[in-house]
Protein backbone atom coordinates (compact mmCIF):
# COMPACT_ATOMS: atom_id res chain seq x y z
CA UNK A 1 0.00 0.00 0.00
CA UNK A 2 3.00 2.43 0.75
CA UNK A 3 4.26 2.12 -2.89
CA UNK A 4 0.60 2.97 -4.50
CA UNK A 5 0.68 5.94 -1.62
CA UNK A 6 4.80 7.12 -2.92
CA UNK A 7 3.90 6.46 -6.90
CA UNK A 8 0.79 8.62 -6.42
CA UNK A 9 2.51 10.85 -4.89
CA UNK A 10 5.53 11.11 -7.45
CA UNK A 11 2.64 10.97 -10.14
CA UNK A 12 1.35 14.22 -8.61
CA UNK A 13 4.89 16.14 -8.39
CA UNK A 14 5.10 14.89 -11.94
CA UNK A 15 1.79 16.57 -12.73
CA UNK A 16 2.20 19.72 -10.61
CA UNK A 17 5.80 20.32 -12.43
CA UNK A 18 4.37 19.68 -16.00
CA UNK A 19 1.76 22.01 -15.04
CA UNK A 20 4.28 24.66 -13.93
CA UNK A 21 6.52 24.62 -17.25
CA UNK A 22 3.03 25.06 -18.78
CA UNK A 23 2.02 28.33 -16.95
CA UNK A 24 5.67 29.30 -17.16
CA UNK A 25 5.88 28.99 -21.45
CA UNK A 26 2.28 30.66 -21.71
CA UNK A 27 4.03 33.60 -19.55
CA UNK A 28 6.87 33.92 -21.91
CA UNK A 29 4.54 33.79 -24.49
CA UNK A 30 3.02 36.52 -23.05
CA UNK A 31 6.21 38.13 -21.99
CA UNK A 32 7.29 38.33 -25.97
CA UNK A 33 3.93 38.93 -27.39
CA UNK A 34 4.29 42.42 -25.45
CA UNK A 35 7.77 43.04 -26.13
CA UNK A 36 7.05 42.72 -29.81
CA UNK A 37 3.74 45.40 -29.47
CA UNK A 38 6.27 47.25 -27.89
CA UNK A 39 8.60 47.23 -30.32
CA UNK A 40 6.52 48.11 -33.22
CA UNK A 41 4.54 51.15 -30.70
CA UNK A 42 8.23 52.90 -29.99
CA UNK A 43 9.13 52.00 -34.03
CA UNK A 44 5.92 53.80 -34.93
CA UNK A 45 6.03 56.82 -32.56
CA UNK A 46 9.45 57.21 -33.59
CA UNK A 47 9.15 57.56 -37.54
CA UNK A 48 5.52 59.84 -36.78
CA UNK A 49 7.96 62.23 -34.62
CA UNK A 50 10.74 62.15 -37.36
CA UNK A 51 8.44 62.78 -39.95
CA UNK A 52 7.38 66.32 -38.54
CA UNK A 53 10.14 67.23 -36.94
CA UNK A 54 12.66 66.59 -40.41
CA UNK A 55 10.39 69.50 -41.86
CA UNK A 56 10.54 71.75 -39.09
CA UNK A 57 14.28 71.59 -38.77
CA UNK A 58 14.73 72.15 -42.62
CA UNK A 59 12.68 74.81 -42.34
CA UNK A 60 14.47 76.33 -39.57
CA UNK A 61 18.03 75.78 -41.58
CA UNK A 62 16.55 77.40 -44.66
CA UNK A 63 14.79 80.28 -42.04
CA UNK A 64 18.51 81.05 -40.87
CA UNK A 65 20.33 80.97 -44.05
CA UNK A 66 18.00 83.21 -45.15
CA UNK A 67 18.61 85.17 -42.22
CA UNK A 68 22.02 86.44 -43.30
CA UNK A 69 21.03 88.15 -46.17
CA UNK A 70 17.53 88.99 -45.82
CA UNK A 71 15.00 91.88 -44.90
CA UNK A 72 13.29 91.62 -41.54
CA UNK A 73 9.70 91.68 -43.29
CA UNK A 74 10.39 89.32 -45.75
CA UNK A 75 11.74 87.13 -42.56
CA UNK A 76 8.16 87.35 -40.66
CA UNK A 77 6.33 86.81 -43.43
CA UNK A 78 8.44 83.67 -44.17
CA UNK A 79 8.11 82.39 -40.75
CA UNK A 80 4.50 83.36 -40.33
CA UNK A 81 3.46 81.30 -43.13
CA UNK A 82 4.67 77.92 -41.14
CA UNK A 83 1.60 75.86 -40.34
Amino acid sequence: MEAVAQALEEHEKVLLAEESHRALRELMEARDAAQRAKDLFFANLSHELRTPLHGILSYAAFGIKKAETAERPTLLKYFTQIE
